[in-house]
């Protein structure tokens, strides 16, 4: 028993004296860090879902609405984010640049922030980029779509402890440097041949 008691002091006295000289040192120890205490920053969201395209020569989606819908329930409920959603209409190219920069104005050094976009995107062959096309675009015309530079401006300018992107999009890669695409012609000799 006085082993025991020997040991437990001496763990005891690992643990805690360290701990009495933090406030000297300007640490303080912050007891609750969940998503809900509020001693982390703010939460923040922005959730984007296109399936139904203005223009018919844009071909609509069937499941990104339903996609974005069920991250921005998660989010906010599961995670404490503040969502933003913007579905369809909602997300024209316009308003789309709007949010994305209030997100930059507003994002404070301890804030965390989710960008979440699910519609479609293209590639810039000349330029070797990348767009998401907003629900407003003309199909065929880049001049309508939002460049991913816009996106990676605001990304880099933003003052957040925590950025997290999340694209599901035909070449959402190029965002980041990386593209993977189809074989411009796939014919046969792309499947394999029965033995």
């Amino acid at each position: 028993m006085k082993k025991y008691h020997v040991f437990l002091t001496i763990l005891i006295s690992i643990f805690l004296i360290p701990s009495l000289g933090y406030s000297k040192r300007g640490i303080s120890v912050i007891e609750d860090l969940s998503h809900k205490s509020g001693k982390l920053g703010a939460y923040k969201a922005l959730v984007i879902g296109i399936n139904d395209y203005q223009d018919p020569k844009i071909p609509d989606l069937k499941s990104t609405v339903n996609d974005a819908k069920a991250m921005a329930n998660l989010l906010s409920r599961k995670y404490g984010f503040s969502v933003d959603l913007m579905l369809n209409r909602q997300a024209t190219r316009a308003k789309v640049i709007q949010k994305l920069r209030k997100l930059a104005l507003d994002s404070r050094p301890d804030d965390s922030i989710l960008f979440y976009y699910a519609g479609h995107g293209d590639i810039d062959r000349v330029l070797n980029d990348g767009w998401w096309i907003p629900v407003d675009a003309t199909g065929g015309d880049p001049s309508t779509y939002l460049d991913n530079t816009i996106v990676q401006k605001v990304l880099r300018s933003m003052k957040s402890k925590h950025i997290l992107l999340i694209s599901d999009s035909c070449y959402s890669g190029t965002l980041f440097g990386q593209v993977r695409s189809i074989p411009s012609v796939i014919d046969d000799k792309y499947y394999p041949k029965p033995i």
